[in-house]
């Protein structure tokens, strides 16, 4: 069905949670960063069970470029962090990072991880540049530049 629909060098990426500065509020590390900085703390209401990984906006424009050049045609290729992380470790994260409390609140949501399979993006080479605490600095920093008011004690 797909080679009746895309063209035959037709390039697929399926994109994962990226961290930057306008990284949206819906998402758990969007929510974090929006906490930390309009409520000077962070509140998680369990998440030790489920797990997401992040990739810093640059490193995915540069894995995009990468497959757009030497990917194989119409095969799927996930474009995502390395590096698993609990949302209640993230929220810890976002803490460290702009210095302010994390509140972690009971929560009994059954286990679950939404991770990417790297298999693909690796053989193209692509590996995760930005840890994601650095990715995390990096949206702080530009956020305390567009909205100084918005900083975090």
């Amino acid at each position: 069905l797909l080679r009746h629909i895309a063209p035959t060098n037709g390039k697929i990426a399926r994109i994962f949670s990226l961290i930057g500065d306008d990284t949206p509020a819906q998402y758990p590390v969007g929510i974090f960063v929006r906490q930390a900085m309009l409520h000077q703390r962070v509140t998680v209401n369990g998440g030790e069970n489920i797990f997401r990984s992040y990739l810093h906006v640059e490193d995915c424009a540069r894995w995009l470029l990468q497959i757009l050049e030497w990917g194989a045609p119409l095969r799927p290729y996930h474009v995502g962090g390395s590096e698993p992380h609990s949302i209640s470790e993230l929220a810890d994260m976002v803490g460290a990072v702009f210095g302010v409390p994390v509140d972690h609140r009971e929560d009994t949501k059954p286990g679950e991880a939404y991770l990417p399979n790297l298999t693909a993006a690796s053989e193209l080479g692509l590996e995760q540049t930005i840890s994601t605490t650095t990715a995390l600095e990096r949206a702080r920093d530009k956020i305390s530049i567009r909205h100084p008011d918005l900083e975090a004690t």
